[in-house]
């Protein structure tokens, strides 16, 4: 069958020239497109060629170097080609001999429809490179970065005609309109003329192109109006404007002087009304150029006096413009002064409520449903004045300034933050810094240990490797048994054996003897001043009292003159007793000093139990040698000396049987009963025995270490809080704080709430949140709690990948990152962090103990790390990763924070910082003042970009040890507040386990009417057990985050926000893909992953774990989750009531439920099924090592696999 030539001509396999398939008697010019149809050739298949299309044509015959040069030239060529092909199709001459079919052999597929149309064969050449030149652009934007291309744009010249019109625009609407209706309309003129030169033109391809180029160049647009403001608002106004942040910092400094006197008057009143806000600070900048030309001119003209050569007429002259430049000079910084207290006056009215100063009030974007102490008393609204309607702020304020005193951790934004006023130095805060005493006494014991025994002085973990193997196989030579060695020979008066144990000897007295020094300035120790001080400071507040009684203006409720009335008659009482108590410290009456080395002393029950004779001998027998025994006397409120010379011996040994029972029935015996009032002293009798520390050696806690974290864990508390208050006692300021609230005229309800939320925090802080520490409920549910924690928390280390967020979040991108890269090649960056322990007393938690408070806060402050129950939990929190990784996190993380602290005060003495930045040293406390010394005084410095403190070396330097202690607050806080765990400030009070019912509410519950009033908090039954605090066990990490984290990102008061959320959002993707099995993993839809991500990354806090836990009760309850449709529930539940209720219930009983199913399944033949529970919730079971551990038995074996479920 004869083939016809046109099907020829389309068929896929057709190889040969086309002359030669191509009838004889047809021509050429039948072919072409003035004498054929169009549809004859016009999807004519490309014939594909030995030779590839491109040899012999280069469509880019150039190359500019970088792909951003490059993607510019091929933008230009392509806009060159449009222009140059369409005068090409309208000028080009017609060949009537021309076929392009001759010259398909050369063509792409994709660029034969432009070349149908040619007119000649130099039009089918250029179409031809020019449609080869336009595919190859299109592959090179395709290959190319976001950042070429982005970089790229503004040198297209199509596209500076919508950013022209974009930057001549004056709104953000204006902006992105314009920018987006001129690119649109220039892309759809250029697609006009691309339809002229032929060049792979479609319509679809010019309506997708019109359509982006429109919604670029909007974008554009946006970009530019973002610029704009980024410029006027960072760089002109705040970033590196010098002359005009240095008036604003000049400003705050000015207000912060003021330490917190809030009053001005009314804007209108002030005579600077008819300006605003920018021409006062203009105002300023240009008096401060005038003061330079005025000080330019008084010198010149001094100059021109000295030189002796004026005749006395140009004399008079130059005098009298000497004069009037000093006048104007004088009224000049007047001015100046004026404008710059008017400016701070502003500022003083952007923290104003309704017209009336609440400097403390958190600022917008800071709330957080979760009721706390700390926030209720902030949230607190003033009380109007009955005759004038104005709001009552006295009382109030004082109120919430006691109450940052308190427990302010700097994690949340206030309105005086804003202002540019610096947070106080709180009783939290600062007592945090006082661990780095016993960890300074902690280095100097390794450094010891080694030099004495020879031995290596490395340390993991706080454990050396040589000790803890002489631990293990029961050796002499420890660690421990060294130390305590080191304090028997220091508290017997022996010599010591090595160098090495003389300097560890030296350690441990300098530690003492600063914190006893430290003790006695502030009148927490010896006899007299509390005393003194008890006296004045009664004095002082019944002269108040009395004064506002006696004020006829006084307009006070018949509640408030009755209170008054009252407390004038207790204090005159107590004033009496303490009186009677000074005569009879006076005679020399009472305790004596034992001459012995000091030490605090913490009974060892556990040995006195064993051998309770031999200790009571001891006590008999130092009683008969001193000549005397303490003896309280209710008149005095003090223990006074009895001799025993008429005791008889039964009567001396009755003595000694109550001091015994005393000391094994003492609720707390590792409290110090340093700074405790006269009327506490009554439930410490027995820390009243005045016998040495030798004589009972073997019957108390000797481990130096021990006892030194928990002497700094409660007596650094309360020097804190003497610091703070200015000596006053936590009664003392309350007293204060009330009779103020009182003459305000707030009444009882309002006291007794806020005295509630007050004492709660005052009891965190000084670590006396429970009443009976040794409860029976309390300590069955620490202990549950602890044996929980190893059973869940088997990759806790895993989910604190997240905290390294909030690192991303504060600081700057670039400094992180340098930071992260130091780590590894620095040695500067790795003492920094070593730093972070022994200077800022961070990243201290495996020694401390305390590691797990990131996860699970706790009202308990004794220590005893070296237990055998804390250190099973501490090579838990090791074997599951939280303890180094919480470690790790720490310590860079102070020594970021010390980088930036001094970056910014840099920045400020500069005159450079930006508003953020002067927000940030507000909130950590930091006020211009100190900021100079840093600069000025202190010996800082560099290397390799990161900034060092060397603050071991700033009180020598000069810088004031006020600065010094609040930079150490700064750090710890930051710390705090970036790697979390609940502060006294985070928690609400019913995760004490501990309840405030108001009186009119418990009357009307049967069981709750009959509980008489707390003594402490009147109007209020309390309740307290420990049991109560098994829901809230994992909590800790949530309550911190909702006001460190969600918080912090709604109210501005991180740097990055969105770098750090997607930081978070990744490292949480981490979190959750490391700690699910992989079998689980590759069942999960990507959606799953990104929210349990965004769980895990901290963003979601609160609102995160009611979704996932509410899903799971509806399981247990039988129901379908709500919602189901949006997200996975984190565990598989089947309907099960008892699961249900112990959802409300918390871990801790979860954990007994699986223990008790285990045991039955077992007892019940199902023997595989319950050791696989017993096995799931077996402590340390799911952490890496025992894992791999386990997995290799199983393999060796050939047994059953347990892996954790």
């Amino acid at each position: 069958m004869e083939t016809n030539w046109i099907d020829s001509i389309f068929s896929d396999n057709v190889d040969l020239p086309i002359s030669s398939i191509v009838p004889d008697n047809v021509s050429y010019g039948s072919i072409n497109r003035l004498n054929a149809p169009q549809a004859d050739y016009m999807d004519a298949p490309y014939v594909p060629q030995t030779n590839n299309y491109r040899q012999n044509i280069d469509p880019i015959p150039y190359n500019l170097g970088t792909p951003t040069l490059q993607l510019i030239g091929e933008t230009a060529r392509g806009q060159i080609d449009i222009v140059e092909g369409t005068l090409r199709n309208i000028f080009a001459e017609p060949d009537l001999d021309f076929n392009p079919l001759d010259h398909k052999k050369n063509v792409h597929p994709a660029d034969w429809p432009n070349l149908v149309d040619a007119q000649n064969e130099q039009h089918f050449n250029w179409l031809n490179e020019a449609s080869q030149r336009d595919r190859y652009r299109g592959e090179s934007y395709n290959n190319s970065s976001w950042g070429s291309y982005i970089a790229s744009v503004p040198f297209d010249a199509l596209n500076a005609v919508p950013m022209i019109r974009a930057f001549k625009a004056s709104t953000t609407l204006a902006r992105v309109g314009d920018a987006a209706l001129t690119g649109g309309v220039i892309t759809a003129g250029e697609e006009f003329f691309r339809h002229g030169s032929g060049i792979n033109a479609t319509v679809e391809r010019s309506v997708q192109n019109v359509a982006a180029a429109t919604l670029f160049s909007g974008v554009l647009g946006g970009a530019i109006d973002v610029g704009i403001k980024a410029h006027d608002n960072f760089i002109v106004d705040n970033l590196r404007n010098f002359r005009g942040r240095t008036a604003q910092i000049s400003v705050m400094e000015d207000l912060q002087a003021r330490k917190g006197n809030y009053e001005v008057e009314q804007r209108a009143l002030r005579g600077f009304d008819h300006f605003d806000d920018i021409d006062i600070d203009r105002q300023i900048i240009h008096l401060d150029q005038v003061v330079v030309g005025l000080n330019k001119g008084i010198k010149k003209n001094s100059q021109l006096l000295d030189s002796g050569k004026l005749d006395p007429i140009e004399e008079k002259k130059v005098n009298n413009i000497l004069k009037n430049l000093s006048s104007r000079l004088d009224s000049t910084h007047t001015e100046q002064r004026g404008l710059v207290k008017e400016a701070a006056d502003r500022m003083i009215d952007k923290v104003t409520f309704e017209g009336e100063v609440d400097p403390w009030k958190l600022a917008h974007g800071t709330w957080n449903p979760i009721p706390s102490p700390f926030s209720d008393v902030m949230k607190l609204n003033p009380i109007k004045n009955e005759l004038t309607g104005e709001k009552i702020y006295s009382g109030l304020n004082i109120l919430k300034d006691s109450v940052m005193r308190i427990a302010s951790d700097n994690g949340r934004l206030n309105l005086a933050n804003i202002a540019g006023y610096s947070n106080p130095s709180s009783v939290v805060t600062k007592a945090s810094t006082y661990k780095m005493y016993w960890v300074q006494y902690q280095r100097i014991m390794h450094e010891a240990y080694g030099e004495h025994y020879s031995v290596n002085d490395f340390t993991l973990f706080g454990m050396n490797p040589t000790s803890s193997y002489r631990k293990v196989f029961g050796q002499q030579g420890t660690k421990l048994q060294f130390a305590t060695e080191a304090r028997r020979k220091r508290i017997f008066g022996e010599e010591a054996s090595s160098p090495a144990e003389q300097k560890l000897m030296d350690a441990e007295s300098h530690f003492y003897e600063y914190m006893q020094s430290q003790l006695n300035d502030n009148n927490l120790i010896g006899n007299r001043s509390p005393v003194e001080q008890g006296i004045y400071s009664s004095n002082s507040e019944i002269a108040i009292a009395r004064s506002k009684l006696n004020d006829p203006d006084n307009k006070m409720t018949p509640d408030t003159r009755e209170y008054l009335t009252n407390r004038v008659e207790e204090l005159e009482k107590h004033v009496a007793i303490l009186k009677s108590s000074q005569a009879v410290i006076e005679s020399g009456n009472i305790k004596g000093q034992v001459r012995e080395p000091f030490m605090n002393r913490i009974y060892d029950t556990a040995k006195m139990m064993k051998n309770p004779d031999g200790i009571k001998k001891i006590f008999f027998n130092w009683f008969k040698e001193s000549g005397s025994v303490m003896i309280y006397n209710p008149k005095t409120m003090l223990f006074e000396k009895v001799s025993t010379s008429g005791l008889s011996d039964a009567k001396l040994m009755s003595i000694v049987d109550d001091s015994y029972q005393k000391i094994l029935d003492d609720v707390d015996p590792f409290d110090s009963g340093v700074g405790e009032t006269m009327g506490d002293t009554i439930r410490l009798a027995h820390r009243m025995i005045d016998i040495p520390n030798s004589r009972i050696f073997d019957y108390i806690h000797t481990d130096p270490l021990m006892t030194m974290q928990n002497y700094t864990q409660r007596v650094g508390a309360k020097l804190a809080w003497s610091e703070v208050f200015d000596g006053k006692t936590p009664d003392q300021v309350w007293n204060g704080v009330e009779m103020q609230l009182r003459l305000d005229g707030y009444d009882n309800a309002f006291i007794d709430a806020a005295r509630v939320n007050w004492g709660t925090l005052k009891d965190r802080v000084m670590g006396t949140v429970y009443r009976d520490p040794s409860a029976r409920g309390l300590k069955i549910a620490t202990v549950w709690k602890e044996i929980t924690s190893l059973a869940y928390l088997d990759t806790s280390g895993a989910a604190s990948f997240g905290d390294f967020a909030r690192t991303v979040m504060d600081h700057e991108l670039g400094d992180t990152l340098m930071m992260l890269t130091r780590m590894f090649r620095s040695p500067e960056m790795r003492e920094t962090m070593r730093e972070t322990r022994s200077e800022f007393s961070e990243g201290v938690d495996l020694d401390h103990g305390s590691i797990i408070q990131q996860l699970e806060a706790s009202g308990l402050t004794n220590i005893d790390a070296r237990s055998t129950w804390n250190q099973i939990k501490q090579a838990g929190h090791i074997m599951n990763g939280l303890g180094p990784i919480t470690e790790l996190f720490k310590t860079f993380e102070g020594s970021i924070r010390v980088h930036t602290l001094l970056k910014y005060a840099k920045r400020h003495v500069d005159g450079t910082a930006t508003k953020y930045e002067s927000i940030y040293m507000a909130r950590y406390g930091i006020s211009m003042k100190m900021m100079r010394e840093i600069v000025n005084i202190a010996p800082t410095q560099e290397s390799g970009g990161q900034k060092l403190a060397n603050i071991m070396f700033w009180e020598q330097a000069g810088v004031s040890r006020e600065t010094i202690q609040t930079f150490r607050e700064a750090v710890n806080s930051g710390v705090m507040n970036t790697v979390l765990s609940a502060t006294p400030a985070d928690r609400p009070r019913i995760a004490d386990g501990i309840v405030y019912i108001p009186r009119r509410i418990a009357d009307k519950i049967p069981w709750a009417s009959n509980i008489a009033d707390d003594p402490k908090y009147k109007g209020y039954v309390r309740i307290e057990s420990g049991l109560m605090t098994l829901p809230f066990q994992f909590y800790s990490y949530m309550f911190a985050s909702m006001n460190k984290t969600t918080a912090a990102l709604t109210s501005g008061a991180v740097l990055n926000r969105v770098s750090g959320s997607m930081a978070a959002i990744g490292l949480g993707y981490l979190s959750i893909m490391a700690k699910t099995p992989d079998y689980i993993w590759e069942q999960m839809e990507d959606r799953d992953k990104l929210l349990r991500a965004i769980d895990y990354s901290g963003l979601g806090s609160l609102y995160a774990t009611l979704a996932y836990d509410s899903m799971q009760q509806q399981l247990a309850a039988g129901y379908d989750p709500t919602l189901s449709d949006y997200m996975a529930p984190k565990f598989q539940q089947e309907k099960n009531y008892s699961d249900f209720l112990i959802g409300f219930s918390g871990a801790g009983t979860s954990v007994a439920k699986d223990v008790a199913t285990g045991v039955y399944d077992v007892a019940a033949g199902d023997t595989q099924a319950g050791l696989q529970m017993l096995y799931n919730i077996a402590p340390l079971t799911g952490t890496y090592p025992v894992k791999l551990i386990i997995g290799q038995m199983t393999d060796v074996l050939g047994g059953g696999s347990y892996e954790k479920r």
